[in-house]
């Protein structure tokens, strides 16, 4: 990847393949992976009651990046396992509307915030400030990809199909 943020369309094929499943399998895995995202959420409030500072940006992280993907696999898209696949998933996020250009930005500065934490060539104290608005950002991507993958909805009490009638 060149020029950032990349387009959906260089996107796939480069950082993301199709996966091929069916729409219900697809949406069976963003499921599980927006579920992760949430733990990670959670463990990032756990090292932030903590104190743990690093930790909370890693976890931080981690929920954005699982959340874009979550809605990636609703798509049928799956990330590549190669450098670059986290750029990726920022830019992917602007790209399927769940940030701003904004927003965009703050999360590929968490990413490199994360990376910088992860893979120390200098030692980086975050701010409580830094961390707020880190939070408030995950907790929007993440509410964005639950919409962007919200549940079909059950049939009604006692139908098998949601056409059937009583």
């Amino acid at each position: 990847m060149n020029a950032r943020p990349a387009l959906l369309a260089d996107l796939v094929g480069t950082s993301l393949h199709r996966v091929p499943r069916n729409a219900a399998d697809h949406r069976e895995e963003a499921r599980r992976v927006l579920s992760s995202a949430r733990e990670f959420r959670r463990t990032a409030q756990l090292s932030r009651d903590a104190d743990l500072r690093l930790p909370v940006i890693s976890s931080l992280h981690e929920a954005a990046r699982l959340a874009v993907t979550a809605v990636a696999a609703a798509n049928g898209l799956r990330f590549t396992n190669r450098p670059g696949a986290h750029a990726a998933a920022v830019d992917y996020a602007l790209g399927a509307g769940l940030v701003d250009q904004r927003a965009w930005a703050q999360l590929d500065q968490l990413r490199d915030l994360r990376n910088k934490a992860n893979y120390p060539s200098d030692l980086i104290e975050p701010s409580g400030a830094e961390l707020d608005q880190f939070t408030g950002l995950v907790d929007a991507v993440l509410v964005r990809a639950q919409m962007a993958i919200a549940p079909i909805p059950p049939p009604p009490a006692g139908r098998e199909f949601p056409g059937e009638l009583a």
